[in-house]
């Protein structure tokens, strides 16, 4: 697996609550990707992200590796084609934090 290394950063107006929310619950998500993302959220499961196209197209799949409800979610992620080959993965990492508001430089 490469092991080049992206970090976003993302501040949403809202909870951590409502956020872990959005990254669970299925109909949640498809407001926001139009897909939902099919799992039991236990590590060592599998997810799918399916794509709301009334085919139930399979965009993505994947491993949990792991989860903290509301403070991390951890997995694998590939296309359905390249799951046998294991340099195609990639591993994605959301980490919520509460942060501090006075540190953010809001825009008007």
């Amino acid at each position: 697996m490469n092991q080049e290394k992206f970090v976003y950063v993302t501040y949403i107006a809202t909870t951590t609550e409502k956020v872990w929310q959005a990254l669970m619950d299925g109909e949640l998500t498809r407001q926001f990707w139009k897909s939902e993302i099919v799992s039991d959220w236990t590590p060592g499961s599998s997810w799918q992200h399916i794509k709301d196209d009334g085919k139930g197209t399979v965009e993505h799949v994947g491993t949990v590796l792991e989860c903290i409800p509301g403070k991390r979610l951890a997995l694998t992620w590939v296309g359905p084609a390249n799951v046998a080959d294991p340099a195609k993965h990639s591993k994605l990492a959301i980490d919520i934090d509460k942060g501090d508001p006075k540190s953010v430089n809001w825009c008007a």
